[in-house]
């Protein structure tokens, strides 16, 4: 895999049009990524190619990623290393 892998563990009762959002340290977006719709009571992994939505790749360090599945949300922290 270039870049990282998210894993992501969904509770049962959680389910709908899921997507992730990739923030660098400045609160500033640089990825977001449509997971389409997940159902509840399973696990999923995607991969981040370490580039932002324009292509270009962002710098090595630590990143803020937000999971959305439905209404309900949950934040992570992630370091790139190239």
């Amino acid at each position: 895999v270039r870049g990282t892998m998210i894993s992501i563990s969904l509770p049962s009762d959680i389910s709908g049009d899921a997507s992730i959002k990739i923030f660098n340290v400045a609160g500033e977006r640089v990825r977001t990524i449509s997971l389409g719709t997940l159902a509840g009571g399973s696990y999923f992994y995607q991969d981040w190619d370490g580039r932002n939505d324009s292509g270009r790749d962002v710098a090595s360090g630590v990143y803020i990623g937000q999971v959305k599945v439905g209404d309900r949300s949950k934040f992570f922290k992630m370091a790139l290393i190239k």
